[in-house]
């Protein structure tokens, strides 16, 4: 049985406000994937997790370091792609 409960820009959105909270609570927005995984792994399928984290690297939105992975600064939320509701 799948998962999923929310589309990948909407979870892509969700993971970044988690990445905004990091860097407003411990002064950092770096996140390993696996707690982003241990995260949203009851509401997504780890494909999903996996998309929506790719969704956010491929819109210079977080960038990849190793094992974690660290908001870029674009802090504004983002805009639906046309063809997403």
């Amino acid at each position: 049985m799948e998962n999923n409960l929310v589309t990948v820009s909407e979870l892509a959105e969700r993971i970044l406000i988690t990445f905004r909270d990091a860097a407003r609570n411990k002064g950092v927005g770096e996140i390993t994937a696996t707690s982003l995984y241990r995260t949203f792994g009851k509401e997504a399928s780890h494909d999903t997790i996996q998309q929506a984290i790719r969704y956010l690297l491929d819109r210079d939105f977080i960038a990849g370091h190793s094992y974690s992975l660290t908001a870029k600064g674009r802090m504004k939320p983002m805009k639906q792609p046309s063809g997403e509701g």
